[in-house]
């Protein structure tokens, strides 16, 4: 069920998008509103803040240092800070911009990183786009704004409702500084199970005959396999072009081939992990809170969320802050290089916090032992990658 408009579902919240080539005109001003939460606002205000931050952006367009950020037309803007809100900004698209105004308050769970702020916004616009096309398209399609406007609205509602808790809406936040939102969890298994799970996408692809296909397979929300790039029990998702198959009549064959080949086989496969599964704990490395993306292949692999409830306030507090400084480490450097940097401190609470990209893979980890020492965090990190490896 999607989220209610209402300003009491969120006022320490705001996000609209705009088109910066619409409403340029005096008095045409609200043709450039093409989404705004929370929507019974008035309208003054929405134009407020839509105003606002577009002369945020043309303004740092035209400064080469603002705030010790490096801004250029290529990337204009990304954050403003002010005293009461931080204005997150992503152009989804040329001159398609999507702005979140979130609140500073006296809520001491108000604490997030800029990054995974901007993260909500590119997973709404990459998921909106999958399932509508792009706003652009829809803009020329109908040029009064009517049918992307609709579109927006209900897709971002219910896009919206996933980070509804009771009246309130909540953004990630610093106890979510060992997840990484756009990655898929993976699921690793035993060789007997990998055996099974490859034979199962043999099988796939040759129903599909002589068309080349995409399949990913998922058990209890985890990745098992597959040949994507990047829902319980075991799920199978099999992308073959449209152009590929022979319509209506084409897609049912290869249904029918499905059912009558590989079914067994899923089966099969459900059994053998389902045996082995002993819960998301089983996964875990024990004695570690950590957090492992491999960005290019968008999977990562965490402690569950009940082991990191176990780490105090002061650490996951510390670790997004970590995580900002190596945010703006990755935004300085511009070469398009893989950036391997290491980096290991001791919080306030005496906590180890690790943070180690390489290779184009990222780990962050907390250690809470407050009586060991750097050696001791170091070798950590080895024997962690070592059991992973």
């Amino acid at each position: 069920m999607g989220l209610t408009s209402g300003n009491d579902a969120g006022e320490a919240m705001k996000l609209c998008v705009f088109d910066l080539r619409r409403g340029q005109t005096e008095g045409q001003e609200l043709d450039k509103i093409l989404f705004f939460y929370p929507a019974d606002l008035p309208l003054s205000t929405q134009l407020s803040v839509i105003g606002l931050s577009e002369g945020l952006i043309t303004f740092t367009r035209d400064l080469i240092l603002v705030s010790c950020r490096i801004f250029s037309p290529d990337a204009p803007c990304e954050v403003i800070e002010a005293e009461m809100h931080s204005h997150v900004f992503y152009e989804a698209e040329p001159d398609i911009w999507m702005v979140m105004v979130v609140e500073k308050d006296k809520d001491s769970e108000a604490i997030w990183r800029v990054d995974a702020l901007r993260r909500v916004l590119k997973e709404a616009h990459s998921l909106f786009v999958m399932f509508h096309g792009l706003v652009r398209a829809l803009v020329d399609r109908e040029p009064t704004g009517g049918l992307v406007r609709t579109h927006l609205y209900y897709f971002i509602m219910d896009f919206l409702s996933d980070f509804s808790m009771g009246k309130k809406l909540q953004l990630p936040n610093f106890r979510d500084s060992l997840k990484e939102r756009g990655t898929v969890q993976m699921l690793t298994v035993g060789r007997e199970a990998a055996i099974e799970v490859q034979s199962l996408v043999r099988v796939l692809e040759s129903c599909a005959e002589n068309t080349h296909c995409y399949s990913l397979i998922m058990f209890q929300d985890l990745l098992v396999s597959t040949n994507l790039s990047p829902h319980r029990g075991l799920t199978v998702i099999l992308l073959i072009p449209v152009s590929s198959v022979n319509g209506e009549q084409g897609i049912a064959m290869v249904k029918q081939q499905i059912l009558e080949n590989a079914s067994l086989k899923m089966f099969k496969v459900e059994e053998k992990l389902s045996r082995g599964w002993g819960g998301e704990n089983a996964y875990h490395v024990s004695g570690y809170r950590y957090l492992l993306v491999d960005g290019d292949r968008c999977i990562s692999r965490a402690s569950p969320p009940g082991k990191v409830t176990t780490l105090t306030k002061e650490s996951l507090v510390a670790l997004s802050k970590l995580r900002e400084e190596v945010d703006s480490e990755k935004d300085r450097d511009n070469s398009g290089c893989e950036k391997d940097l290491e980096v290991c401190i001791r919080a306030k609470n005496n906590a180890w916090l690790i943070a180690r990209l390489t290779r184009g893979k990222e780990l962050y980890m907390v250690l809470e032992k407050a009586n060991e020492t750097l050696l001791y965090a170091s070798d950590a990190v080895e024997k962690f990658s070592d059991r992973l490896s």
